[in-house]
């Protein structure tokens, strides 16, 4: 009924708005008052989705720019915060950075494991980051977002399987100006932001920004110094320096340093495992006033958590025009660290003196290179041409105690484990089109050599001294592991009317192999492939319909996707005690759907805007006949090919498998849906008023490989409400935010975890008020 409800909603908006829009259009004809294509409230969003400008209307890609208007208007303050702009993405939250993921047509790398990539890539400034960790800050100066859908393996290479989120900060221009933007909301919330634009001589001009922006905690955690768990601080500075050397060659250097901590994780008890040791965990919480379930917001943590996250970024971007050629070099380092602490057992572990503490520390350092030239004439033929090189180093080291809790002091328990990753790549790139009379034909192609290795050493632990160490002490290494591939893509693309573009595109990606270095790994799982994860492959057929209607009052565009991916790498649960982490490659998983954005400018109502989008996606395992069984899950005594059976693969085995063929991945909604209506019209000569109506939907989410309920987050609504007044020039603003209206309790993650089942709640999960007040001169 939900579903039915929101469907049909969506058909009577669009509809609705169709009507208007026509009788609008139709009365403004008869009074001889329709804006033509040029109307000055009517302009081309340019995106660079094929690394070339380019009108959106006119992009055979499924991408949705966002601005930085957009993000305020919806106080949408961090890259993590997009699904509730864009259409069929979501972000998983996750204790600590390093597994914490983006999800693009319910396709993404469900992992925590440093040695294994992101499926969903996000590139800053053109700087492709190799992990989320320092990637997810706040959109402060941001020029454009821009979320682009399917795999991207030609021009932006590894690590986009399922898409790309592409961040652009505004460069410095040559216009004096300053602005900034001061919010205040709901628990103790501060946010300010403030930009200096200046030119410093005809052929210089220099950018600075700076943010400040703190919360408190909002998980009750009696037990805590504070009381609470999950504030945050965050802090940072970027300078943009432009120079124009000559009037047909620009550079822009980019630098910037960023520190994000956070008081404690935001996870909660859910629920409990049919293990001894649950029930321990159980009575304690009890006795703290912690009740698990869905809408539990209380932790009795005891141990004081702490995690911060730095980054140092550095970019050169030059482009130099030689004629109707452009050679683009963009050079990116980046340092980020990462050191947090975390209370494991969630509880109150005073009362059984086997506490379970993780600290955990990484180092990454990662240059890449990118040379191109491309065209900028206005012929028939496009080109794009390049190389690419990557350079990436990381260590992680984590120390713990006592995760495996049995319910009575038993073995104490510890562990320090290591890990090290390098990998190296090198590739080069083209992409070519070419115009006859309506129809373009395109094409592409990449081919990348890929170098990694890595080690793993688990050991005795020198923070946390205890007399065994857990599972085991090991030492692992991997020497180069080589790996070389060609993507493609080919595509046609017609405009059969001036304001109706339609494509068909097909194209292959790859996300390089990775580790599988997991807590609980041994020597003999090590010895079956060398703990090496396949190499991540995708194809993707897309067809889509780029068109406007009603003198560009109405913009419709429709994409159709079909992505069989081979060797998905996904991280599942083992039923162990304490429950691990292992990675596999699932043999098949297939995404498909249809995307539809709407966007309704009626010229009849001025100032008035509805735009949204409505997502539907079926993205399964369509082959993993050997996944993991889930912890509690009931064991058949004999081998079984049955969806959703816990067997063993032979009479008498102690190894136990499921099929899982059919069943949806994980992070997968079937739904998902997002509507804005905005109003803003002058109160007087001198001030104007707006007001915004904002809501989101989507589907029922596993969180879990298979099918345990334990695991599942049900569909659920947000009712978002924003109005304000300011100058009729825009040189300031103030604005109110009502946020959640309807306080509806979800979360964006779900596992079960050691111990029981945790969740994460996000800030968005709570009933929020804000006012923002923006300033520009």
């Amino acid at each position: 009924m939900k579903r039915l409800a929101m469907v049909s909603m969506f058909a009577i908006a669009a509809s609705s708005s169709a009507a208007a829009v026509a009788q609008t259009a139709s009365a403004a004809s008869a009074e001889g008052q329709v804006q033509t294509d040029s109307g000055p409230d009517i302009e081309d969003i340019i995106v660079t989705a094929t690394k070339r400008p380019q009108s959106l209307q006119d992009t055979p890609v499924a991408v949705t720019p966002i601005s930085e208007e957009k993000f305020k208007s919806l106080n949408v303050v961090a890259v993590s915060d997009i699904a509730q702009i864009a259409p069929s993405i979501n972000f998983i939250a996750a204790p600590s950075p390093q597994s914490s993921q983006f999800v693009i047509r319910g396709v993404g790398t469900f992992a925590s494991n440093d040695a294994l990539e992101q499926s969903v890539g996000v590139v800053i400034d053109g700087i492709p980051m190799a992990r989320l960790a320092g990637a997810l800050t706040d959109t402060v100066d941001a020029g454009q977002v821009q979320v682009l859908r399917g795999p991207q393996g030609t021009l932006f290479g590894k690590n986009a399987t399922a898409g790309v989120i592409s961040i652009d900060y505004q460069n410095a221009n040559f216009e004096p100006s300053v602005s900034g933007r001061l919010v205040a909301g709901t628990y103790a919330e501060l946010r300010g932001q403030a930009t200096i634009n200046t030119p410093l001589s005809k052929s210089a001009a220099l950018r600075l920004t700076g943010w400040y922006s703190r919360r408190d905690g909002y998980i009750d955690a009696p037990n805590q110094k504070d009381g609470d768990l999950g504030d945050f601080v965050n802090r940072g500075v970027r300078a943009k320096l432009a120079l124009l050397p000559t009037s047909d060659w620009r550079i822009d250097v980019t630098g910037e340093y960023a520190r994000n901590w956070v008081d404690g994780s935001i996870q909660t008890i859910r629920g409990y495992l049919p293990v001894a040791r649950d029930l321990v965990i159980q009575q304690v919480d009890l006795s703290q006033g912690v009740v698990a379930g869905p809408d539990n917001r209380r932790s009795a943590k005891e141990f004081p958590e702490d995690g911060v996250t730095e980054q140092w970024r550095g970019v050169v971007n030059s482009t130099a025009s030689f004629g109707s050629i452009d050679f683009t070099t963009i050079l990116g380092y980046v340092h980020t660290k990462t050191d947090n602490i975390m209370d494991f057992d969630f509880t109150d572990s005073r009362t059984f003196a086997q506490g379970s503490v993780t600290h955990y520390a990484s180092d990454i350092d990662q240059f890449t290179g990118e040379m191109r030239l491309s065209n900028n004439d206005k012929g028939p033929l496009k080109y794009t041409v390049g190389l690419f090189y990557y350079k990436f180093d990381e260590t992680a080291q984590q120390n713990a105690t006592n995760l495996l809790i049995t319910g009575a002091p038993a073995t104490l328990t510890s562990f320090d484990q290591r890990i090290g990753v390098h990998t190296r790549t090198y590739a080069a790139f083209a992409d070519v089109s070419y115009d006859i009379g309506t129809v373009r034909l395109m094409a592409g192609g990449r081919y990348s050599h890929e170098t990694s290795n890595g080690s793993y050493v688990r050991s005795a632990s020198k923070e946390f001294v205890r007399p065994v160490i857990l599972f085991g002490p090991i030492s692992l290494v991997n020497p180069d592991n080589v790996y070389e591939d060609v993507s493609w893509r080919a595509g046609v693309q017609w405009r059969p009317a001036d304001r109706i573009m339609l494509y068909a595109t097909a194209n292959r990606a790859y996300k390089g192999p990775g580790f599988n270095y997991t807590l609980n790994i041994s020597a003999a799982q090590f010895a079956v492939n060398k703990g090496v994860i396949q190499a991540e492959i995708a194809k993707s057929y897309e067809i889509g319909a780029r068109s406007e209607f009603f003198d560009r009052q109405l913009t419709l565009n429709l994409t159709g996707f079909y992505s069989p991916f081979t060797n998905f790498q996904v991280t599942s649960v083992l039923p162990t005690v304490p429950p691990t982490f292992s990675t596999v490659n699932a043999p098949e998983l297939l995404a498909k759907g249809i995307e539809l954005e709407f966007s309704l400018h009626p010229h009849g109502v001025p100032g008035f805007t509805l735009d949204g989008s409505l997502v539907y996606n079926d993205t399964k395992y369509s082959d993993f006949h050997a996944a993991p069984c889930y912890v509690g899950q009931a064991q058949a005594t004999a081998p079984s090919t049955a969806v959703g059976i816990c067997a063993p693969v032979a009479t008498g085995s102690t190894l136990f498998v499921q099929n899982v063929t059919g069943l949806r991945s994980v992070g997968a909604p079937e739904w998902q849906a997002n509507l804005t209506a905005r109003l803003e019209r002058p109160v007087s000569d001198r001030l104007k008023a707006f007001g915004q109506v904002n809501g989101t939907y989507q589907s029922e989410v596993q969180f879990s490989v298979g099918n345990p309920r334990s695991t599942v987050q049900k569909g659920y609504a947000l009712l978002n409400l924003s109005a304000g007044i300011g100058d009729a020039d825009d040189a300031w603003r103030l604005s109110l935010y009502l946020k959640n209206l309807t306080d509806q309790r979800y979360s964006t993650r779900i596992l079960q975890s050691n111990p029981s089942v945790t969740q994460s709640i996000p800030f968005q999960a709570l009933r929020t008020a804000s006012i923002a007040l923006d300033l520009k001169f």
